[in-house]
């Protein structure tokens, strides 16, 4: 468990199940998570199960706890160790957004990729037009290096993708 004052970053366990349901099949995220069908308990049961070992996988996921609270999920993926670099994505449930919740526990995914995984940075791909996402990495240190035009289809045409990148040690 990671830890930083009242959030905690925590294993999936099963209990978590049903949150995980709701949330992934939430359409309104769909766009900004590249999600097209719907999740099963099962197919995500089976996912708690075996996909949690980023060095196996590529891929962590945890659950964010706020006051002992389950109030969202941040991720690792397409961890790469020969580069020493990984994506990171983050999703709060729309009743504890806008309390500073997000920004401590990308603080403490930040500290846990440089000092445990040894990473030597960390990017993320943020939809244009998200003023809220952009202001949350950047309040972290990333900084926007480059543009995808044209990236997502959605279904009034497309949107691009900002591509931000943070460099763990040039702290």
């Amino acid at each position: 468990m990671l830890i930083a004052g009242n959030i905690k970053l925590l294993a999936l366990e099963p209990e978590h199940i049903d949150l995980l349901y709701d949330w992934e099949n939430d359409i309104n995220i769909w766009r900004v998570s590249q999600t097209v069908v719907p999740y099963s308990k099962e197919l995500l049961q089976q996912y708690i199960s075996s996909a949690q070992d980023i060095q196996v996988h590529g891929q962590i996921r945890f659950i964010i706890s706020h006051k002992d609270k389950p109030v969202g999920t941040i991720e690792l993926f397409d961890y790469d160790p020969v580069n020493a670099r990984a994506g990171v994505g983050i999703m709060l449930d729309n009743s504890h957004r806008r309390e500073g919740i997000a920004s401590k526990s990308l603080q403490i995914i930040v500290k846990y990729s440089k000092e445990i995984l040894l990473l030597n940075q960390l990017y993320c791909n943020i939809i244009e037009e998200n003023t809220i996402s952009k202001r949350l990495f950047e309040g972290a240190g990333f900084i926007s290096t480059g543009k995808k035009l044209d990236w997502i289809r959605c279904q009034n045409g497309y949107q691009s993708v900002m591509f931000y990148q943070l460099l763990l040690n040039q702290e």
